[in-house]
């Protein structure tokens, strides 16, 4: 991978011009299982180009804006879980201690 190459494909990712699309069923996919870059591993793509435009990502999503797109859905659906599962261990808490007072 060359350094000067990675900057330049990252330079006409971020500008966003181009046809390629995602449907809404790959998107939501994508949200629901999570994305997994290159993580902690050395990247010479993430060095060129920034954490947020590195091949991993390019690869993934066609432009930038489908990436913020993922980020916030992503952000809502962690959220949603999170907030279901805490309001089903509340509710088992309730049928036990109902259960406890019969």
């Amino acid at each position: 991978m060359d350094y000067f190459k990675e900057k330049e494909l990252a330079k006409e990712w971020e500008a966003g011009d181009t046809e390629e699309g995602m449907t809404v069923e790959k998107m939501a996919d994508i949200v629901i299982r999570g994305f997994g870059n290159c993580g902690e591993e050395f990247c010479i793509s993430r060095e060129a180009c920034s954490e947020d435009s590195c091949a991993c990502i390019r690869d993934v999503f066609p432009t930038p804006q489908h990436f913020e797109v993922y980020k916030e859905a992503r952000a809502f659906f962690e959220r949603e879980l999170c907030r279901a599962s805490f309001i089903r261990f509340l509710s088992k808490g309730a049928i036990f201690s109902a259960e406890r007072n019969k």
